[in-house]
């Protein structure tokens, strides 16, 4: 990693490992009172894949990083499906959960609230333009596969005498000689050779230069106008020619027939075409990798190869049945382009508001196990509202205080301590101590909700508590926001 600043002390292994886990219980919990466990359960695999994620783009290894771009699309789709299968108002909680433990993991097991340089930025940033490269070469290999019938058909009018044979002869020529100059040099460049350039330069439009001068040249261009103007108007005026040669005439005829120059040219053609295209591709691609090109193809691999296997799958004819089944309706539109278009946009989407809080300022050590809690309490709440119990809700709601208790105590001590201090003893009683506190309030509100007392309460009062609870929650959280030794 390459941060102009240095990272401030992570957090100790057992305050982040609790802390998470207690998230990810809470959300288990969660799914299973609002009877979405399998959905509660994907997001959370999409949730540990982003976290993954993240940490392996702070390693220096290469291989950690491609991993860790590998996990990005599967992560984002892991939550966004978990989300989609619980449906409805479930769906919001499930996703709200999801983003809580990835928010507490970030925190406990990465730099990224704590860098001012954010790896797992510049990973989704690359992997997005990875992943758009790819959809636009695979559209334009699209595009131009689905030309190749009008394209032969505008040829086919186009030759359909020796003499517009004859002008597509000298056009197919000039085309070659043009593209001989630029594909000589993306030889060169590849092979490194400025002989190869300067020999390919004379042989070709060099040649050509010497054969016709500025002059000649538009003297042969308008010559190639009247040709064109008689093809189309008097196409059997080469016939006629022809026809007076008694031993040149039929073999040229023969010649334009078979095509006996045309396919070699269009052959060269083509390959030469294809040289600089491929040079072009490469500069591209190079320009994008520097200054470090092994580190960001490295974080690009993840868009790549996504975009690459999503569309090797839709083509192949044993899968691409089950994308087409997979996939919503789309109408004249390919199966792929619903996948492959929203999944660019998608990863732009997601890098957007990376970028933008890339160079925040200071945040508050912990902010990350505070956002989380604040999401399980938003769940918990959520929950309350959709039914999953009292009893449930309040532990989800305790939960969220214990991920708050235990991740800012691991951040304090490794500020304090350092992250290799033997702290484990303490920590476990603090975190004892805190699951105590909790389950003692589900036990309290299990009493009070299935005891023989009685209480009623207007509903007025109940939204005033509600509201209360809320206010207090704000004002703790700008307390920690504007807590000076708290700041990095």
């Amino acid at each position: 990693m390459s941060r102009s600043e240095p990272t401030p002390p992570g957090v100790t292994s057992f305050g982040g490992t609790a802390a998470v886990a207690v998230a990810v219980l809470a959300c288990l919990a969660l799914g299973a009172g609002l009877g979405v466990e399998r959905a509660s359960a994907l997001a959370l695999v999409g949730a540990a894949l982003l976290v993954a994620a993240a940490a392996g783009a702070e390693r220096p290894s290469t291989l950690a990083r491609v991993a860790g771009s590998l996990a990005v699309p599967p992560g984002v789709c892991g939550v966004v499906a978990g989300a989609w299968l619980a449906g409805g108002a479930r769906a919001g909680l499930v996703a709200v959960g999801a983003l809580g433990v990835v928010v507490v993991g970030l925190d406990a097991k990465t730099a990224y609230f704590r860098a001012p340089d954010h790896d797992i930025v510049r990973t989704v940033g690359s992997s997005a333009v990875a992943a758009v490269a790819v959809v636009a070469a695979l559209g334009a290999l699209a595009i131009a596969y689905s030309l190749v019938p009008a394209v032969a058909t505008a040829y086919s009018a186009a030759t359909g005498s020796r003499f517009a044979l004859l002008v597509v002869l000298q056009v197919e020529a000039l085309v070659v000689v043009g593209l001989l100059g630029p594909a000589a040099a993306a030889v060169s460049r590849w092979t490194r050779s400025d002989d190869l350039a300067a020999v390919a330069t004379r042989a070709g439009t060099g040649a050509i230069g010497r054969v016709f001068v500025e002059r000649e040249r538009r003297y042969y261009a308008g010559l190639l106008v009247i040709q064109v103007v008689l093809a189309v108007l008097y196409p059997g005026t080469l016939d006629v020619v022809l026809s007076a040669l008694p031993v040149v005439g039929p073999a040229v005829g023969t010649a334009l027939d078979i095509g006996l120059f045309h396919r070699p040219l269009e052959g060269i053609a083509l390959a030469l075409g294809a040289v600089i295209t491929l040079e072009a591709c490469r500069s591209l691609a190079a320009s994008w990798a520097e200054p470090d090109p092994l580190p960001t193809v490295a974080r690009g691999a993840g868009g790549a190869t996504t975009a690459g296997v999503v569309a090797l799958a839709g083509v192949l004819p044993w899968t691409a049945g089950a994308v087409a089944d997979a996939t919503p309706p789309s109408g004249p539109a390919h199966p792929l382009v619903v996948v492959l278009v929203p999944m660019s946009i998608g990863y732009l989407l997601l890098y957007v508001p990376m970028w933008l809080g890339n160079s925040a300022p200071s945040l508050p050590r912990g902010v990350g196990f505070t956002a989380g809690a604040v999401a399980l309490f938003a769940c918990a709440l959520g929950g309350a509202l959709a039914g999953i119990g009292t009893a449930l809700a309040v532990g989800v709601a305790a939960a969220a205080f214990v991920v708050h208790d235990t991740g800012s105590t691991g951040a304090r001590l490794g500020a304090t301590v350092g992250t290799d201090a033997d702290t484990v003893r303490g920590e476990f009683v603090r975190t004892g101590a805190s699951v105590g506190v909790g389950l003692g309030a589900v036990a309290v509100a299990t009493v009070a909700r299935y005891g023989s007392a009685s209480i009623s309460v207007p509903q007025w009062r109940g939204y005033l508590a509600l509201a209360l609870a809320l206010v207090a929650l704000s004002a703790f959280a700008l307390s920690l926001v504007q807590a000076g030794p708290d700041v990095q």
